[in-house]
């Protein structure tokens, strides 16, 4: 796991336009992990939030801020995980980041197909989405 992350964060390294190597690496990782958790939720009928605490009125406003609470967890377990130095000890080739990007924006933009649908099903089964009235 420690090499793939790695690779993510070399490919974001040798990228001239990167300035942040280190945080773009540990925002697309959240991003991933928290996508497939969705789509797990979402599959298994589970509550999408692991807890849920109120602090005002709104519930958009509440889901916002729980939403924001469980990323940050996530990404702060990742910083203990794997620190910078530890990804800088890997050395790859410029063919593995050229593929591993390709791959990234594959295993995105297909994670996110798959939410969306899994969610949709959901909404459907429930009885939220309504196709045919």
């Amino acid at each position: 796991m420690t090499r793939l992350v790695a690779l993510v964060f070399w490919m974001f390294k040798a990228d001239k336009k990167q300035d942040t190597p280190y945080f773009s690496t540990c925002l697309i990782i959240t991003l991933v992990i928290v996508v497939n958790l969705i789509s797990i939720a979402a599959v298994c009928n589970f509550s999408y939030n692991v807890f849920y605490i109120r602090f005002v009125e709104s519930i958009k406003i509440n889901d916002w801020i729980n939403t924001i609470i469980q990323g940050s967890i996530i990404w702060m377990i990742f910083f203990f995980i794997f620190p910078k130095k530890k990804l800088e000890l890997y050395v790859f080739t410029n063919s593995q980041l050229i593929k591993t990007r390709k791959r990234l924006i594959a295993l995105i933009i297909v994670s996110i197909i798959v939410m969306t649908l899994l969610l949709i099903k959901k909404g459907i089964d429930s009885g939220i989405i309504k196709l045919f009235s």
